[in-house]
Formats: C-alpha cells, sequence, structure tokens
C-alpha cells in the first residue's frame, strides 16, 4: 500500500488550507509577514484559493500557484 494510501486525513479542505496558510507564513520569510510584523498577506479564499501579497522573493520561496487536490 502507497503511504499516501495508509494515512486517512479526514481534515475539511478548508482546515488543510488553513494548516497550509499557517505553515507559509512560519516557514518562509517569517518576519515578511504581516502577522509578524511585516507587509506581506497571505489569505485562505473558499476552498481552494490562496491569495499572497509578498515581495518576488516571497513568491519565488512559496514557489507559484498551489493547488490542493481533494
Amino acid at each position: 500500500m502507497p503511504a499516501a494510501e495508509a494515512i486517512k486525513d479526514n481534515r475539511t479542505k478548508r482546515d488543510r488550507i488553513s494548516d497550509l496558510v499557517a505553515l507559509i507564513v512560519s516557514t518562509v520569510e517569517p518576519e515578511a509577514w504581516r502577522e509578524n510584523g511585516g507587509q506581506a498577506t497571505i489569505h485562505a479564499f473558499g476552498d481552494n484559493t490562496i491569495v499572497v501579497r509578498a515581495s518576488l522573493e516571497v513568491h519565488e520561496k512559496i514557489g507559484g500557484p498551489l493547488v490542493i487536490e481533494e
């Protein structure tokens, strides 16, 4: 059984997106985010969209568009 099938994630898609936002804020240039005193913002909208307002450097570190599959 592949590892991805062995671990069942019972969280909702919205919960997974919220976790992803928190992970980005805590690991990608943490001092850049408004929550940490910086100017960058990140917001989840709906079940599949994250909007980031940040420097080009932050966008590059995030890696561009992210898609969470169901």
